[in-house]
């Protein structure tokens, strides 16, 4: 699957995003939500990601994540995870919108912007 997003005028293009939803193996652990997105730069040359928030019904969640490249260094993977203690919660100050949304706010080539994702696939694992 690819989502043609562009940002700004920088050239940066998110390749995918998937949701996961992990569920433990141990029954009384809370299952979690992972968030992957894969994104390449065409223009850009370097790639700062500030922040990840992930819109949830009336909950804005602002996640902690963690930033790859991959060898050629012009793709990156990011990992943004709602693993509990991963995150700052927030009470979304536009309750009448509630959809399910992940804002990635960056800096390309020294100038700031944002990606906003509506669409993802849908993955549920299992660990034992």
């Amino acid at each position: 699957m690819t989502l043609n997003i562009m940002a700004c005028d920088e050239g940066i293009k998110l390749l995918s995003s998937t949701k996961q939803t992990i569920i433990q193996g141990v029954h009384t652990t809370k299952p979690y939500t992972n968030y992957l997105f894969e994104i390449t730069l065409i223009n850009a040359v370097d790639l700062r990601v500030d922040s990840v928030y992930i819109y949830d019904n009336a909950k804005r969640y602002k996640v902690n994540h963690v930033l790859s490249k991959y060898k050629n260094n012009k793709n990156y993977k990011l990992n943004a995870s709602l693993n509990e203690g991963n995150y700052i919660v927030f009470e979304n100050e536009n309750n009448s919108n509630s959809e399910n949304k992940a804002v990635i706010y960056y800096q390309a080539n020294r100038k700031n912007g944002e990606l906003n994702i509506t669409t993802f696939k849908e993955e549920t694992i299992t660990r034992r």
